[in-house]
């Protein structure tokens, strides 16, 4: 797995399709989006080194 906070260059993501099973590419989008769907079930050593709090917020009805 390679993870990049900034992206990846277009010609990395031409070589993908030959390496899916081997190869996973996360940018910073992916990374946040897995760790919060994940959260609840990481090991507690990891959320105490990385400690969310869930917070609820009102947004205007109009999008």
């Amino acid at each position: 797995m390679f993870v990049s906070w900034s992206g990846f260059k277009s010609s990395v993501y031409r070589e993908v399709p030959s390496q899916f099973f081997k190869v996973r590419l996360w940018d910073a989008n992916d990374l946040i989006e897995q760790i919060l769907e994940n959260y609840e079930n990481l090991d507690q050593t990891i959320k105490s080194e990385l400690p969310l709090k869930r917070i609820w917020t009102l947004v205007d009805g109009e999008d």
